[in-house]
């Protein structure tokens, strides 16, 4: 071998590489000289190679799957295609389960070519794992893919991979005025939903998905009756792990009008008894889906656990990186950093997010970015500096036809008023508070257009909007305002506001009072400095300046040197009115 190799060597085609090892100065010369191989010579030396592979590794293949699938695949004249395609379906789903679907793509493309459809359900299967490769390596054509192995499996009766192809989703529920609803999935997921009868956990699968597709429709009543549709199908599966992975990653199905606090106490049990049996099972898909939903639970219910499960988040990522769950990780420490105050920080995370959305191919970044730099900008300068930019986006009118009175319409409410322009504020105000706010959406929007709609009515003085949103309120008063890129701090303070507002000074003292509470066992002191100086602000008006000021000095003491512009100069505002 040594003899063979010099002569190529001293012409510099080969080099050494190290004691005993060699490689080709430049790919061109490996591909010549393959090239150069007659095709029967060509397909013996990779069957040769393929063979000698399987006798070093008979008693572990995987390590060796890939060269595997490539040199059967070579030695396709030697008629041996059943192993090239095993090992090529083999080396897909090894892909698969180290997070690489770029790899994972071209093993299931080249399993399908091996299998030149000789088994349709077989080809089913593969173009559905095909297309759940393509979602997570953000290839456009990922949903076509897999609506093409739904119809497959329609034809061939196989409802549950029909479930499996069309519960897929890659889209969260603040994307719906970015994206259009797949009218094709909801005929497909309605066919499939007629054809299962007494599979309680197939049933509730496919409407969860079904939920989550009908969102994008703007049909809200209907999304909210199947969710409660799939919520009774998921009682009936007795396996607590199994009822989590029917329900992950369709968060999109989910009402927003039903996170009370009773709501996430429950979920918070649910995914707290599915954690340890997620990690004993090595389940990484559901590990994730439990920490992820547990942080939000934290969140919601203010106990100020959420950092502990975002760094268990990034601990699991590490070993299982999956770029969807990244860009959901974004989310949730996007949310830490403006609980805390550091707005540079979640500045930075949110464009690090987006960027990891684009790169995925998920559609609605864009407005995820909007939304996240609103709040950013209003902890700087308020909400008012963004006034023009609501009023004149064009890429928000789909949203504004969409879901009125939608996220826009209460932030462009809200910004008016702080710019001073109370009139044109009052007047969105009142149009949408003569009709009760009923039309909110009842998406991950409706966080934020609840306090939206709160800060607009306060500051313009419609009492009547004000009533109207306390009701609407009440029933969420010991949760947090949280969506993705927004925290808006305790239900709390909202009605400490509208209450003050409506002049019940009692009853806003008693709001005010919990949402300092609230606020200092979540752990967020720039909301419970907003809190304070809200309150102070209140009693100042009330000639209560000893109290105020005392309050407007503890706001100070919170912010420190905090990010908070807004909040800081308004606490010095009331320290110098009662100086």
């Amino acid at each position: 071998m040594l003899d063979a190799i010099e002569p190529a060597l001293d012409a510099h085609l080969v080099l050494e590489v190290g004691f005993g090892s060699y490689q080709f100065a430049h790919a061109l010369v490996r591909s010549t000289l393959h090239g150069e191989l007659s095709t029967t010579r060509r397909g013996r030396l990779h069957l040769a190679v393929a063979q000698a592979l399987e006798t070093l590794h008979a008693e572990d293949l995987d390590p060796v799957t890939t060269d595997l699938a490539y040199h059967w695949g070579e030695a396709g004249a030697a008629n041996l295609n059943d192993a090239a395609f095993t090992y090529a379906k083999r080396a897909a789903e090894l892909a698969m389960a180290r997070v690489a679907p770029d790899e994972a793509v071209r093993w299931y493309r080249i399993a399908r070519e091996r299998l030149d459809g000789a088994d349709r359900l077989l080809d089913a299967e593969l173009l559905c794992r095909l297309g759940q490769a393509e979602a997570l390596a953000g290839e456009a054509q990922w949903q076509t893919t897999l609506l093409e192995a739904a119809q497959a499996a329609e034809a061939l009766g196989a409802v549950a991979l029909m479930a499996e192809a069309l519960s897929v989703g890659m889209r969260t529920n603040l994307e719906m005025f970015a994206s259009a609803a797949n009218s094709d999935k909801i005929e497909l997921l309605e066919r499939a939903l007629a054809l299962t009868t007494d599979d309680a956990a197939l049933a509730a699968r496919l409407t969860f998905a079904l939920a989550s597709e009908v969102l994008f429709t703007g049909d809200q009543a209907r999304r909210a009756e199947l969710y409660k549709e799939a919520q009774s199908l998921l009682d009936q599966v007795p396996d607590p792990l199994e009822r989590m992975r029917i329900g992950a990653g369709q968060e999109a199905s989910i009402p927003w009008s039903v996170l009370d606090s009773h709501w996430a106490a429950d979920w918070d049990r649910q995914y707290s008894e599915a954690l340890p049996l997620a990690r004993a099972a090595s389940d990484h898909e559901m590990e994730f889906e439990c920490l992820w939903w547990l942080c939000w639970t934290s969140l919601s219910l203010g106990t100020g656990e959420e950092s502990s499960f975002i760094d268990q988040l990034d601990q699991l990522l590490v070993v299982f990186p999956n770029p969807l769950h990244h860009v959901r990780s974004f989310q949730t420490k996007v949310i830490r950093s403006l609980k805390q105050g550091e707005v540079t920080e979640a500045s930075a995370l949110t464009e690090s997010q987006v960027r990891a959305s684009v790169a995925l191919g998920t559609p609605g970044s864009a407005g995820y970015t909007r939304i996240a730099m609103l709040q950013q900008v209003r902890e700087r300068d308020g909400l008012g500096v963004a006034v023009e930019v609501l009023l004149g986006d064009p890429e928000l009118e789909a949203e504004r036809s969409r879901s009125l009175p939608g996220v826009r319409t209460a932030l462009s409410a809200w910004a008016l008023a702080e710019a001073g322009r109370l009139d044109e504020a009052g007047q969105l105000v009142e149009e949408n508070g003569g009709l009760g706010f009923v039309d909110m959406p009842d998406d991950a929007a409706l966080p934020i257009t609840r306090v939206a709609w709160v800060e607009g009515a306060v500051l313009v003085g419609d009492l009547d909007a004000c009533r109207a949103l306390f009701d609407l309120l009440l029933p969420y008063h010991d949760i947090f305002q949280v969506t993705g890129g927004w925290y808006a701090g305790s239900t709390a303070r909202y009605l400490a506001l509208l209450a003050a507002a409506l002049g019940e000074e009692a009853e806003a003292d008693r709001w005010f009072a919990q949402a300092i509470e609230d606020h200092t066992r979540a752990g967020t002191p720039p909301w419970l400095a907003r809190t304070r100086v809200d309150w102070a602000e209140s009693l100042l008006r009330r000639g209560e300046n000893e109290r105020a000021r005392d309050l407007a000095m503890a706001a100070l003491d919170d912010v420190g040197d905090l990010e908070v512009t807004v909040t800081r100069n308004r606490a010095k505002a009331v320290v110098d009115a009662t100086t």
